[in-house]
C-alpha cells in the first residue's frame, strides 16, 4: 500500500505510514464488530471503529493538500460574462452580518428601538419583618440516626444516604426495589473487554490515533 501510494518526502511517509496503520486498526475492528457476541463487544468495536474511520479521510486530505502546497485546484468549466460586467474565479465568501442585512423584513438592533421586547416582571420583596421560613421545629433525631448506606462512590469515600428500609443499602446502590443482579450464571459471565490483549489493543488505537493528530496539527 505506501508502495503504491508513492511517497515522495519524509513527511508523506510518515503521513503515508499512518494512514496505513489507521486503515489496518479499522478493518480488525471492523471484524469484531462482525464476530462481536454481547453489546458490550459490540460497543467497543463499534465506537474504535468510528474513530478510525473519521480519522483516515482527514489523513487523504491533509496528503492531498501538501502535495498542491496549500493551494486548492480550481477548475473552470464555462464562465459567460457579459458587456460590462465582471468575472471572480474562486471561493467567494460572504460575512454573515451582511447576509442577514439583505434579506427583507428583518433589521438591525437600532432601528427597533425596544420593539418586540417583553417587560420583566417586577421583583417582589417580602414584607418587612419576614424571615421567609416556617417557625415549625423539625425532628431530625430519627433522620439522623437511621443506618447509612456506607457504599464506596466514585470519590473513594462511604455514601451517606440512608439506607432503604430492610435492607443495607440505599435506593441508589441497590436497596431499590426490583434492583439487583439476578440469580443466575450470567452474573459470572466474562465479556473480554478487560483482558490483557483488549486493554493492549485500546492503547495501541489510542496512540495510533494521538499521533496521527498531532501531525494533521503539524501539517496545517
Amino acid at each position: 500500500m505506501v508502495k503504491s501510494i508513492r511517497p515522495r518526502d519524509s513527511v508523506e511517509a510518515m503521513l503515508v505510514a499512518q494512514m496505513v496503520s489507521v486503515h489496518v486498526m479499522a478493518m480488525r475492528c471492523a471484524h469484531h464488530l462482525a464476530n462481536a457476541d454481547d453489546l458490550a463487544q459490540h460497543d467497543s468495536a463499534a465506537r474504535a471503529l468510528g474513530r478510525l474511520a473519521r480519522t483516515f479521510p482527514a489523513q487523504i486530505e491533509a496528503l492531498n493538500r501538501y502535495r498542491s502546497h496549500g493551494e486548492p485546484a480550481i477548475t473552470v468549466q464555462n464562465v459567460s460574462v457579459g458587456d460590462g460586467g465582471k468575472a471572480i474565479v474562486g471561493n467567494v465568501t460572504q460575512h454573515a452580518r451582511d447576509r442577514v442585512r439583505q434579506k427583507p423584513g428583518i433589521r438591525g438592533a437600532e432601528g427597533t428601538e425596544g420593539r418586540g421586547l417583553q417587560a420583566k416582571a417586577p421583583f417582589r420583596c417580602r414584607q418587612a419583618g419576614s424571615t421567609g421560613m416556617s417557625d415549625h421545629i423539625r425532628n431530625t433525631g430519627p433522620m439522623l440516626a437511621s443506618p447509612r448506606c456506607g457504599a464506596k462512590t466514585r470519590a473513594s469515600g462511604a455514601c451517606r444516604s440512608p439506607a432503604v428500609q430492610g435492607k443495607k443499602r440505599c435506593r441508589m446502590h441497590g436497596g431499590a426495589h426490583g434492583s439487583g443482579a439476578l440469580k443466575a450464571n450470567q452474573n459470572a459471565r466474562k465479556h473480554g473487554l478487560f483482558t490483557r490483549d483488549a486493554i493492549a489493543e485500546r492503547r495501541q488505537i489510542q496512540a495510533l490515533l494521538g499521533e496521527a493528530r498531532r501531525l494533521l496539527e503539524e501539517m496545517r
